[in-house]
């Protein structure tokens, strides 16, 4: 059950080799597939520019990344703050204001806010997903009419980010492409939208980019570090969001079968320059959608990975945890090195395992986020489960202790991320990239190196309480019991109560933490 998100046509082989296709043109690889003697590389030309190109890099799978980065662009780098772990909810109800800090605020956040500090879980970075802008657009257009929080929900906003602040945490909001209600007059009069569209601003054109960017900078002058960045996929739920055709010619020339790929870095690069220009180095946004390049303006999240079926109607499901831990192992070569997901996915989850297990395996993840969609009363939060119990004092227990272990991760994670910045090697990473030559580690997708030296080993399946783990060669000391020891290559049945992940530390390895 995975989600659409990063795309980009490059892959790595075992045979010590990687291939990128330039430029935005669609295609496909046949990997095998229908010859099995080959692998068949088959793109669209680009008929305006005559332009095509291929490229080849040769090495093991880092010397690969490297080169790959290198020519599309070096990852962002974000502040080390970034690194904590952001909450989030995908609405924050209209309903009878709570105080805080004196003032009548949105339920939903001071319940957060107030749980947060009571149960004492770390504050780290918050966002406001839509709907959270006043104006007024259709329905599914909520929340993309202005760059204004709407006072009937979010009353007395300056004061509510100010105490989001007083207590150390970035703010953060959703943003999209798209410009209606409030936002639309302007748009429509002056043509910033892209061909055949009265949605979508076209990015390519300068004075949309300079309207835009005033409108995204005003958002800085609010005290928020960073945006979300949604909905700039070709295609949501096989419905073409770009226009894809020859005929729709965007503001610089180029057409819809150069922008159905195109899109998604150019509306990450407007974001990245409008803070930028204001904030420095000091921010960061982070994206669903990316294409070759879009690595070197944020980082990145799973999208809409389910905890339950069909937009959170159908029974609960441990396929979309599976899935986030392969998306985890893909987006390792794919060159986008600071990656997570929606902890306990984006529809409510429905098995209290799920929720368990997914904040121990995004602990490990370079981005932590925890947050969900409202479809079911989503709230994502162990003092408001929807499973038996509703306030659940093991869950707190899990909660607070894998933020507090990622938070004491990020020495470790700022330092990998730096090394990611110069080279493109990912924070965390198969096996197979530290021991190519094993061929127990070939097709180990569910085993990962946080570094060099922390091995971690996810579970996925509801009602598991043990897994097989392998470990490679050396030495490796159990994190949970320091005076167990194990000498790899191994494999073991590792005891995994619903509050611990396997996680190994390699002997005479370093561990910064916090």
């Amino acid at each position: 059950t995975p989600t659409m998100s990063l795309y980009t046509p490059f892959f790595h082989s075992s045979r010590g080799y990687g291939v990128f296709v330039q430029g935005t043109m669609t295609g496909v690889y046949d990997l095998a597939k229908t010859d099995p003697e080959a692998v068949t590389i088959d793109f669209e030309l680009n008929q305006r520019t005559g332009g095509h190109a291929v490229v080849y890099f040769f090495g093991d799978y880092d010397a690969v990344l490297d080169q790959y980065t290198a020519l599309t662009g070096r990852p962002f780098l974000p502040p080390r703050w970034a690194f904590r772990h952001l909450r989030w909810r995908d609405e924050h109800r209209i309903a009878s204001p709570a105080r805080l800090d004196g003032f009548d605020m949105n339920a939903d956040l001071v319940d957060d806010v107030t749980m947060y500090e009571n149960l004492g879980i770390p504050p780290g970075n918050y966002e406001f997903d839509r709907p959270w802008t006043s104006g007024s657009a259709s329905a599914g257009h909520e929340g993309f009419a202005s760059f204004d929080f709407d006072p009937v929900r979010f009353p007395n906003a300056a004061e509510m980010l100010q105490a989001l602040r007083n207590r150390g945490y970035h703010v953060f909001v959703f943003g999209a492409p798209w410009a209606v209600g409030d936002n639309a007059v302007e748009a429509t009069a002056d043509g910033y939208y892209v061909p055949r569209s009265d949605l979508l601003i076209d990015f390519t054109n300068p004075g949309a980019v300079a309207w835009w960017t005033e409108r995204v900078q005003s958002l800085i002058d609010l005290g928020i570090s960073g945006m979300k960045l949604d909905r700039s996929e070709f295609d949501i739920s096989e419905l073409p969001i770009v226009p894809d055709q020859p005929s729709d010619v965007f503001a610089d020339g180029r057409n819809g079968r150069e922008m159905i790929n195109g899109y998604t870095l150019d509306y990450a690069r407007v974001h990245y320059d409008a803070f930028a220009d204001r904030m420095g180095t000091d921010f960061v946004h982070y994206l669903r959608a990316g294409y070759a390049g879009s690595q070197q303006y944020g980082i990145f999240w799973g999208g809409d990975t389910p905890g339950r079926g069909a937009f959170g109607i159908l029974p609960p499901t441990d396929l979309g945890l599976r899935s986030a831990i392969q998306s985890l192992a893909h987006v390792a070569f794919l060159g986008f090195p600071i990656w997570g997901t929606d902890t306990g996915g984006y529809y409510q989850f429905g098995q209290r395992d799920v929720f368990a297990r997914w904040l121990e395996f995004s602990a490990f993840c370079p981005f932590m986020e925890i947050g969900g969609g409202n479809q079911g009363g989503g709230q994502h939060a162990p003092w408001d489960m929807p499973t038996d119990p509703h306030d659940d004092p093991a869950m707190i227990d899990i909660y607070r202790r894998y933020v507090t272990l990622h938070h004491e991760l990020i020495p470790l994670l700022y330092s990998l991320a730096t090394e990611a910045h110069g080279s493109g090697r990912p924070l965390a990473r198969p096996l197979v990239f530290d021991f190519p030559d094993d061929p127990a580690v070939g097709d180990l997708w569910d085993e990962f190196l946080l570094g060099r030296d922390l091995l971690f080993a996810p579970l996925w399946r509801d009602g598991d309480r043990s897994r097989d783990v392998y470990l490679p060669a050396g030495t490796w000391i159990d994190y949970w019991q320091p005076s167990r020891q194990l000498n790899g290559p191994t494999t073991i049945t590792a005891e995994a109560p619903i509050d611990r992940i396997p996680l190994y530390v390699r002997a005479g390895g370093i561990l910064p933490l916090s």
